[in-house]
């Protein structure tokens, strides 16, 4: 990171690898609807198998498929692998004969980041180690 350049109409600058907040801010009460977001509530496993994947071997599935009348909703979206999404198309539970594991839920935002913080790709960049704290007690003279 510290080599990438942000570039405006008139000048480039290097990209920071670390940004200081001047005040803490607040968590939204809500949790944002996003491919990730149901990546973490899922733990990045498939919803129907119960077998843990890459982000990259995964999908979203619609419990209740769209072309039936189903939205993209905290309830209506779960993890799925791919090779799963794919046999299922756009069948119901019923029709497709796959059970759900977990019946999905809306999370909070902190249950979401406290997910994210556990994940091992929060860390980004090694220079990030000493700003991204688990749980971990701080020294007394810290």
């Amino acid at each position: 990171y510290e080599n990438t350049l942000v570039h405006s109409a008139h000048a480039s600058y290097r990209l920071p690898s670390v940004v200081a907040l001047n005040k803490m801010v607040p968590l939204p009460d809500y949790a944002a609807l996003s491919r990730n977001n149901i990546y973490l509530r899922d733990g990045y496993t498939c919803q129907y198998t119960g077998i843990k994947y890459p982000a990259n071997e995964l999908t979203l599935d619609h419990i209740i498929p769209r072309s039936k009348g189903g939205k993209s909703t905290w309830t209506n979206l779960v993890t799925c692998s791919k090779n799963v999404n794919f046999k299922k198309a756009d069948k119901t539970l019923k029709e497709s004969g796959y059970k759900l594991i977990r019946k999905p839920y809306v999370p909070t935002s902190w249950e979401l980041r406290e997910l994210g913080r556990k994940h091992p790709s929060v860390l980004l960049h090694e220079s990030w180690e000493n700003y991204v704290f688990y749980n971990a007690k701080l020294d007394e003279d810290t």
